[in-house]
């Protein structure tokens, strides 16, 4: 600007130099970048420990807002868990108390079906050996719940076992027979080729799938055909087993079929229909290896089918006492086991006449407290005692009647090896 202005001394016309760098100008230009670095180098440190501080302190609190979280999240599980256990610890209490009482009538009705064998004529024998073998098959199912109540069993476990196969189809048709009448349906049981005489299997497993199959068969089909088929193919030493239950019943729809084996799904309400049949089976099917599927037409009927690799019984000759039989109406008669009885110290005749009614009604619960009540009070006759609680466990409610009402003519033996001979032990 000087020299534009013409007012630059001659002794400072080297300012304006093109040719020699001019010192001055670049030693304050470099000071000044420096001055200006260093201030942005000090503010972005500023910068990074506050926001080093900032993270360390959000750090923290969120820690400490984790921790909070964390114990009252585990606090409330805790919680739901001994809420959760507590009512489990009920219903498996209630499931003992419901399936230690139901016991008693279905034995009462065996009790009176074995005694009714022995005035039953030949067709009356066949029906009431189908009474017994239903209630027998209904109390399996409740040893099953009271086992599982306390914790000795799993559900549903399963436990193979040399097996009559084809007493076994037999004893399920006859059951199909009477399931099918109620809605006037025909039963057809068909076994496709020849069957193996004995298998390495859960006969009461199977006969729970098959019968509920049926069931469900017979109460969505009225004036129809329900038929069970059953195939068997030899492999090594397993047999490959196909078991079939169809209807010509409603059917069911495409999009219903996918939901079908879940638990209390039920496609159609029906009176007695809780919805866990089909689940039940496909749970027991699975757990022995196989896979229950289904087949349906809308109006034209369902097809239920499943296949099972069973091993071939070790012994082909296996004696009766090792093979699971299961009877017919074809068998011969069933009759009441014969036994012994001690006859050891008894209770007063009143006492063991009260405990015969009780015994006659079925009253389990009753008897019991009638055992630990004589215990008690009649220490002596703790032999006497001990057989009547056996018939208890084994629910021989006539045989626990008969004891009880049995003549004694003294409270010592009535013969010297301590026994009753059975004829004086029959009502």
């Amino acid at each position: 600007m000087l020299d534009e202005l013409g007012s630059l001394p001659a002794g400072l016309a080297w300012l304006k130099s093109d040719i020699h760098p001019n010192p001055v100008v670049a030693i304050l230009g470099l000071a000044t970048n420096l001055i200006v670095l260093a201030a942005w180098i000090n503010h972005v440190g500023r910068q990074r420990i506050a926001a080093r501080t900032e993270l360390a302190d959000w750090q923290r609190t969120e820690r400490d807002r984790l921790r909070e979280q964390v114990a009252q999240r585990t606090l409330e599980l805790n919680e739901a868990l001994r809420y959760a256990e507590g009512k489990n610890q009920q219903l498996i209490e209630t499931l003992g108390f419901v399936s230690h009482d139901l016991r008693a009538p279905l034995a009462t009705i065996t009790g009176y079906a074995r005694l009714l064998l022995d005035r039953a004529d030949s067709k009356q024998t066949g029906l009431i050996q189908s009474i017994e073998r239903t209630v027998n098959y209904q109390l399996g199912l409740i040893d099953e719940l009271v086992g599982y109540a306390k914790a000795e069993l799993q559900p549903l476990n399963i436990a193979p076992v040399v097996t009559d196969l084809p007493a076994l189809l037999d004893d399920i048709a006859e059951y199909a027979v009477a399931l099918c009448v109620q809605l006037n349906n025909q039963f057809h049981y068909q076994p496709l080729t020849s069957l193996p005489r004995q298998l390495t299997i859960d006969g009461l497993r199977l006969q729970q799938v098959l019968l509920n199959l049926l069931s469900n068969a017979s109460k969505f089909t009225r004036d129809g055909v329900v038929m069970m088929t059953v195939r068997a193919r030899r492999q090594d030493d397993h047999w490959h087993m196909g078991f079939e239950v169809a209807d010509t019943g409603i059917g069911i729809d495409i999009e219903e079929q996918s939901k079908l084996l879940t638990a209390f799904r039920q496609i159609r309400s029906v009176n007695g229909s809780t919805g866990l049949g089909l689940f039940i089976a496909q749970r027991i099917v699975s757990t022995m290896g196989g896979d229950l599927r289904v087949s349906s037409t809308p109006h034209r009927g369902t097809s239920f089918s499943f296949e099972l690799a069973v091993a071939v019984a070790e012994d082909r000759n296996a004696s009766p006492a090792n093979v699971v039989q299961y009877s017919s109406a074809r068998s011969t008669q069933i009759l009441p086991p014969s036994r012994h009885r001690l006859a050891v110290s008894v209770p007063p005749e009143s006492d063991r006449r009260e405990l015969a009614i009780l015994a006659k009604d079925g009253r389990l619960t009753d008897m019991e407290r009638w055992i630990e009540t004589m215990l008690r009070i009649h220490p002596s006759c703790a032999a006497f005692l001990t057989e009547m609680r056996h018939c208890l466990e084994t629910l021989d409610f006539a045989g626990a009647e008969a004891l009880a009402l049995a003549p004694y003519e003294t409270d010592r033996a009535v013969n010297g090896q301590g026994l009753m001979p059975d004829n004086q032990a029959q009502l």
